[in-house]
C-alpha cells in the first residue's frame, strides 16, 4: 500500500522500491523515502535522506502524508 501513495504523490521517477524492512522508495536523484512499522513500539516511521534540509522535509511529508493516507484507508 505505501509504495503506491508514495509513487502516486511523488510526481518523480523512481529508481527501485524495497520492501524489505518496511517500504523504502529511492528516486532518481539519490533521495529515498521510507515507512514502516516499529518492531518495538505501536509507532508508525517515516525516514528520509536528501542532498539538503529542504529536500528531507518533503520527502518526510510526503511519507507523513502517506502513513495518513493509509491510516484514513483502513479506519
Amino acid at each position: 500500500w505505501a509504495a503506491r501513495f508514495l509513487q502516486d504523490d511523488l510526481g518523480e521517477s523512481v529508481e527501485n522500491v524495497s520492501t524489505l524492512d518496511g517500504t523504502r522508495l529511492n528516486l532518481e536523484d539519490d533521495t529515498m523515502v521510507m515507512v514502516r512499522a516499529s518492531g518495538t513500539e505501536s509507532k508508525l516511521r517515516c525516514y528520509a535522506d536528501g542532498p539538503d534540509e529542504a529536500r528531507v522535509a518533503e520527502l518526510a511529508n510526503l511519507g507523513e502524508r502517506t502513513l495518513n493516507q493509509a491510516i484514513r484507508a483502513t479506519a
